[in-house]
Protein backbone atom coordinates (compact mmCIF):
# COMPACT_ATOMS: atom_id res chain seq x y z
CA UNK A 1 0.00 0.00 0.00
CA UNK A 2 1.26 3.30 -1.04
CA UNK A 3 1.86 6.20 1.54
CA UNK A 4 -0.57 8.61 0.57
CA UNK A 5 -3.36 5.63 0.18
CA UNK A 6 -2.13 4.71 4.19
CA UNK A 7 -2.14 8.03 4.83
CA UNK A 8 -5.95 8.41 3.53
CA UNK A 9 -7.23 5.11 5.47
CA UNK A 10 -5.91 6.28 8.23
CA UNK A 11 -7.30 9.71 7.91
CA UNK A 12 -10.65 8.03 7.10
CA UNK A 13 -10.94 6.01 9.88
CA UNK A 14 -9.75 9.02 11.89
CA UNK A 15 -12.57 11.28 10.97
CA UNK A 16 -15.49 7.84 10.85
CA UNK A 17 -14.59 7.91 15.04
CA UNK A 18 -14.82 11.76 15.03
CA UNK A 19 -18.18 11.65 14.31
CA UNK A 20 -19.20 8.30 15.75
CA UNK A 21 -18.01 10.67 19.40
CA UNK A 22 -21.62 12.71 19.06
CA UNK A 23 -23.05 9.55 18.85
CA UNK A 24 -21.58 7.92 21.59
CA UNK A 25 -22.48 11.21 23.58
CA UNK A 26 -25.76 11.11 22.77
CA UNK A 27 -26.33 7.61 23.81
CA UNK A 28 -24.50 8.66 27.09
CA UNK A 29 -26.77 11.79 27.86
CA UNK A 30 -29.57 11.19 25.81
CA UNK A 31 -30.40 7.48 26.28
CA UNK A 32 -28.30 6.91 29.96
CA UNK A 33 -29.14 9.82 31.12
CA UNK A 34 -25.62 10.86 32.16
CA UNK A 35 -24.89 14.66 32.58
CA UNK A 36 -22.67 16.15 29.53
CA UNK A 37 -20.37 18.05 31.57
CA UNK A 38 -19.74 15.37 34.01
CA UNK A 39 -19.30 13.11 30.55
CA UNK A 40 -16.56 15.62 29.25
CA UNK A 41 -14.89 15.98 32.54
CA UNK A 42 -14.19 12.15 32.92
CA UNK A 43 -13.85 11.89 29.22
CA UNK A 44 -10.99 14.26 29.00
CA UNK A 45 -9.25 13.48 32.12
CA UNK A 46 -8.73 9.58 31.30
CA UNK A 47 -7.64 10.42 27.61
CA UNK A 48 -5.41 12.89 28.90
CA UNK A 49 -3.45 10.36 31.28
CA UNK A 50 -3.30 8.04 28.61
CA UNK A 51 -1.62 9.89 25.83
CA UNK A 52 0.66 11.43 28.83
CA UNK A 53 0.72 8.52 29.76
CA UNK A 54 2.10 7.22 26.05
CA UNK A 55 4.56 10.30 25.67
CA UNK A 56 6.39 9.22 28.52
CA UNK A 57 6.74 6.02 27.51
CA UNK A 58 8.11 7.69 24.34
CA UNK A 59 10.86 8.92 26.56
CA UNK A 60 9.33 12.86 26.27
CA UNK A 61 9.77 14.65 29.41
CA UNK A 62 6.05 15.50 29.86
CA UNK A 63 6.85 17.94 32.80
CA UNK A 64 9.39 20.19 30.88
CA UNK A 65 6.18 22.64 29.54
CA UNK A 66 5.55 23.78 33.65
CA UNK A 67 9.37 24.99 33.64
CA UNK A 68 8.48 28.24 31.76
CA UNK A 69 5.58 30.42 33.17
CA UNK A 70 4.39 31.89 29.66
CA UNK A 71 4.25 28.05 28.37
CA UNK A 72 2.54 27.31 31.69
CA UNK A 73 -0.05 30.15 31.36
CA UNK A 74 -0.92 29.39 27.73
CA UNK A 75 -1.09 26.10 28.53
CA UNK A 76 -3.98 26.46 31.11
CA UNK A 77 -5.80 28.78 28.41
CA UNK A 78 -5.39 25.73 26.08
CA UNK A 79 -6.85 23.29 28.84
CA UNK A 80 -9.83 25.12 29.98
CA UNK A 81 -11.06 26.88 26.53
CA UNK A 82 -9.81 24.74 23.72
CA UNK A 83 -10.28 21.54 25.37
CA UNK A 84 -12.74 22.07 28.58
CA UNK A 85 -14.88 24.71 27.01
CA UNK A 86 -14.66 22.99 23.75
CA UNK A 87 -15.94 19.71 24.74
CA UNK A 88 -18.11 20.76 27.09
CA UNK A 89 -20.24 22.83 25.11
CA UNK A 90 -20.55 20.24 22.22
CA UNK A 91 -21.49 17.72 24.49
CA UNK A 92 -24.25 20.04 25.90
CA UNK A 93 -25.08 21.05 22.17
CA UNK A 94 -26.08 16.65 21.55
CA UNK A 95 -27.89 17.02 24.66
CA UNK A 96 -30.52 19.74 23.51
CA UNK A 97 -30.27 18.71 20.07
CA UNK A 98 -28.66 15.47 18.79
CA UNK A 99 -25.14 14.48 17.52
CA UNK A 100 -25.54 15.37 14.18
CA UNK A 101 -26.84 18.52 14.24
CA UNK A 102 -23.90 19.18 16.87
CA UNK A 103 -21.07 18.22 15.04
CA UNK A 104 -22.07 20.41 11.53
CA UNK A 105 -22.26 23.44 13.77
CA UNK A 106 -18.94 22.82 15.39
CA UNK A 107 -17.04 22.38 12.04
CA UNK A 108 -18.00 25.90 11.13
CA UNK A 109 -14.69 26.27 12.67
CA UNK A 110 -13.03 27.21 9.69
CA UNK A 111 -15.01 29.71 8.86
CA UNK A 112 -13.75 31.72 12.52
CA UNK A 113 -10.46 30.66 11.63
CA UNK A 114 -11.09 33.38 8.60
CA UNK A 115 -12.33 35.62 10.22
CA UNK A 116 -9.42 35.76 12.75
CA UNK A 117 -7.18 35.74 9.78
CA UNK A 118 -9.14 39.10 8.32
CA UNK A 119 -8.74 40.70 11.20
CA UNK A 120 -5.21 39.73 11.83
CA UNK A 121 -4.23 40.60 8.76
CA UNK A 122 -5.96 43.48 8.41
CA UNK A 123 -7.90 42.67 4.91
CA UNK A 124 -10.97 42.22 3.36
CA UNK A 125 -12.29 38.74 2.50
CA UNK A 126 -11.61 37.56 -1.36
CA UNK A 127 -14.39 36.40 -3.21
CA UNK A 128 -13.71 32.67 -2.80
CA UNK A 129 -13.67 33.66 1.10
CA UNK A 130 -16.52 35.79 1.10
CA UNK A 131 -18.47 32.76 -0.89
CA UNK A 132 -17.61 30.52 1.45
CA UNK A 133 -18.88 32.62 4.73
CA UNK A 134 -21.75 33.37 2.32
CA UNK A 135 -22.65 29.78 2.12
CA UNK A 136 -21.88 28.42 6.20
CA UNK A 137 -24.19 31.90 7.22
CA UNK A 138 -26.93 30.58 5.26
CA UNK A 139 -26.36 26.73 5.98
CA UNK A 140 -26.58 27.85 9.52
CA UNK A 141 -29.45 30.19 9.18
CA UNK A 142 -31.39 26.96 7.39
CA UNK A 143 -30.37 24.30 9.84
CA UNK A 144 -31.44 26.65 13.18
CA UNK A 145 -35.00 28.14 11.69
CA UNK A 146 -36.00 26.31 9.01
CA UNK A 147 -36.08 29.21 6.83
CA UNK A 148 -38.73 31.05 9.27
CA UNK A 149 -36.88 34.11 10.98
CA UNK A 150 -39.57 34.32 13.34
CA UNK A 151 -38.36 31.24 15.07
CA UNK A 152 -35.68 28.77 15.73
CA UNK A 153 -36.20 25.22 15.27
CA UNK A 154 -33.28 23.77 17.42
CA UNK A 155 -32.64 25.11 20.82
CA UNK A 156 -31.02 28.82 21.57
CA UNK A 157 -28.56 26.83 23.69
CA UNK A 158 -27.63 24.43 21.44
CA UNK A 159 -26.76 26.68 18.75
CA UNK A 160 -25.12 28.78 20.98
CA UNK A 161 -22.85 26.20 22.32
CA UNK A 162 -22.18 24.37 18.75
CA UNK A 163 -21.11 27.53 17.98
CA UNK A 164 -19.28 28.04 21.38
CA UNK A 165 -18.12 24.29 20.50
CA UNK A 166 -16.64 25.54 16.57
CA UNK A 167 -15.25 28.51 18.25
CA UNK A 168 -12.97 26.91 21.33
CA UNK A 169 -11.90 24.66 18.31
CA UNK A 170 -10.50 27.76 16.26
CA UNK A 171 -8.90 29.08 19.23
CA UNK A 172 -7.24 25.33 19.72
CA UNK A 173 -6.13 25.15 15.43
CA UNK A 174 -3.98 28.52 16.29
CA UNK A 175 -3.08 29.65 19.97
CA UNK A 176 -1.03 26.59 20.96
CA UNK A 177 1.45 26.02 17.90
CA UNK A 178 3.99 27.14 19.36
CA UNK A 179 3.89 25.40 22.23
CA UNK A 180 3.08 22.10 20.49
CA UNK A 181 6.27 22.95 18.07
CA UNK A 182 8.41 23.44 21.13
CA UNK A 183 7.16 20.59 23.28
CA UNK A 184 5.74 18.26 20.61
CA UNK A 185 1.83 17.63 20.10
CA UNK A 186 1.38 14.43 22.34
CA UNK A 187 2.38 16.17 25.46
CA UNK A 188 0.58 19.30 24.73
CA UNK A 189 -2.59 17.63 23.83
CA UNK A 190 -2.13 15.49 26.39
CA UNK A 191 -1.60 18.06 29.19
CA UNK A 192 -4.68 20.22 27.37
CA UNK A 193 -7.54 17.76 27.78
CA UNK A 194 -6.30 16.24 31.29
CA UNK A 195 -6.55 20.22 32.75
CA UNK A 196 -9.30 20.83 30.85
CA UNK A 197 -11.10 17.60 32.30
CA UNK A 198 -9.82 18.74 36.16
CA UNK A 199 -11.08 22.88 35.69
CA UNK A 200 -14.44 21.28 34.62
CA UNK A 201 -14.79 19.08 38.11
CA UNK A 202 -16.12 21.74 39.75
CA UNK A 203 -19.24 21.99 37.61
CA UNK A 204 -19.21 18.47 37.02
CA UNK A 205 -19.19 16.85 40.16
CA UNK A 206 -17.92 13.59 38.79
CA UNK A 207 -18.88 11.50 42.24
CA UNK A 208 -21.59 10.28 42.56
CA UNK A 209 -22.00 9.55 38.97
CA UNK A 210 -25.22 10.22 37.31
CA UNK A 211 -27.52 8.16 34.99
CA UNK A 212 -28.02 4.47 34.61
CA UNK A 213 -24.37 2.94 35.13
CA UNK A 214 -23.90 -0.17 33.65
CA UNK A 215 -22.37 -2.45 31.01
CA UNK A 216 -23.62 -0.56 28.09
CA UNK A 217 -22.71 2.71 29.60
CA UNK A 218 -19.22 1.42 30.33
CA UNK A 219 -18.58 -0.05 27.36
CA UNK A 220 -19.21 3.32 25.14
CA UNK A 221 -17.43 5.45 27.39
CA UNK A 222 -14.51 3.58 26.58
CA UNK A 223 -15.03 3.51 23.22
CA UNK A 224 -15.52 7.62 23.98
CA UNK A 225 -11.63 7.61 25.24
CA UNK A 226 -10.08 5.10 23.75
CA UNK A 227 -11.61 4.66 19.98
CA UNK A 228 -12.79 8.50 20.29
CA UNK A 229 -10.19 10.35 21.20
CA UNK A 230 -7.15 8.57 21.29
CA UNK A 231 -6.91 6.41 18.55
CA UNK A 232 -8.17 9.59 16.86
CA UNK A 233 -5.85 11.57 17.73
CA UNK A 234 -3.00 8.96 16.88
CA UNK A 235 -4.44 8.32 13.31
CA UNK A 236 -5.03 12.03 12.26
CA UNK A 237 -1.51 13.00 13.17
CA UNK A 238 0.28 9.55 11.26
CA UNK A 239 -1.73 10.81 8.25
CA UNK A 240 -0.93 13.82 8.22
CA UNK A 241 2.83 13.64 6.97
CA UNK A 242 1.67 10.86 4.17
CA UNK A 243 -1.34 12.77 2.49
CA UNK A 244 -0.92 16.91 4.25
CA UNK A 245 -3.38 19.28 5.81
CA UNK A 246 -5.04 20.40 3.02
CA UNK A 247 -6.67 16.65 2.21
CA UNK A 248 -6.77 15.83 5.53
CA UNK A 249 -8.68 19.01 6.60
CA UNK A 250 -11.33 17.45 3.58
CA UNK A 251 -11.52 14.04 4.06
CA UNK A 252 -12.84 14.56 8.26
CA UNK A 253 -15.81 16.80 6.76
CA UNK A 254 -16.78 12.83 6.73
CA UNK A 255 -17.90 13.33 10.82
CA UNK A 256 -20.49 15.10 10.61
CA UNK A 257 -21.82 13.32 7.93
CA UNK A 258 -21.21 9.68 10.37
CA UNK A 259 -22.92 11.49 13.01
CA UNK A 260 -25.90 12.62 10.91
CA UNK A 261 -26.34 9.20 9.38
CA UNK A 262 -25.92 7.65 12.49
CA UNK A 263 -28.36 9.60 14.40
CA UNK A 264 -30.81 9.42 11.56
CA UNK A 265 -30.61 5.29 11.12
CA UNK A 266 -30.20 4.32 14.89
CA UNK A 267 -31.38 7.10 17.17
CA UNK A 268 -34.71 7.68 14.63
CA UNK A 269 -33.77 11.36 15.17
CA UNK A 270 -36.50 13.47 12.46
CA UNK A 271 -34.34 15.69 9.99
CA UNK A 272 -36.05 18.41 7.60
CA UNK A 273 -35.63 19.21 4.05
CA UNK A 274 -34.29 21.78 5.71
CA UNK A 275 -31.69 20.59 7.73
CA UNK A 276 -30.42 18.57 4.98
CA UNK A 277 -29.83 21.97 2.86
CA UNK A 278 -28.43 23.53 5.90
CA UNK A 279 -26.14 20.55 6.77
CA UNK A 280 -25.32 20.33 3.25
CA UNK A 281 -24.57 23.82 2.53
CA UNK A 282 -22.18 24.19 5.54
CA UNK A 283 -20.22 21.64 4.14
CA UNK A 284 -20.09 22.85 1.01
CA UNK A 285 -18.71 26.70 2.39
CA UNK A 286 -15.98 24.52 4.50
CA UNK A 287 -14.92 22.30 1.39
CA UNK A 288 -14.99 25.78 -0.74
CA UNK A 289 -12.86 27.32 2.30
CA UNK A 290 -10.54 24.53 2.05
CA UNK A 291 -10.34 23.65 -1.57
CA UNK A 292 -9.40 27.02 -3.35
CA UNK A 293 -6.13 27.99 -4.10
CA UNK A 294 -4.16 29.92 -1.62
CA UNK A 295 -6.31 28.72 1.29
CA UNK A 296 -6.80 30.47 4.60
CA UNK A 297 -6.48 26.53 5.86
CA UNK A 298 -3.30 25.58 4.29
Amino acid sequence: MSGERKGTLLCILAAVCWGLVSNAGEYLIGIKGMNAIQVTSLRLMTAGLILLAIASIQGHKIFDVWRDRQDVINLLITGFIGFGICQSAYFISIQYANGGTASVLQNTAPIIILGYTLLHEKRAPKLWELFSILLVLFGAFMLATHGDIHSLAISALSLFTGLLSASAVALYSIFPANLMKKHGTLIITGWGLLLGGLMLTPAAKPWPLTGQIDTGCILMFTFLVLAGTVSTFALYMYSLPLIGAVKASVICLLEPVVATFVTVTVFHTAFTISDYIGILTILTGVLVLTLTPESTLK
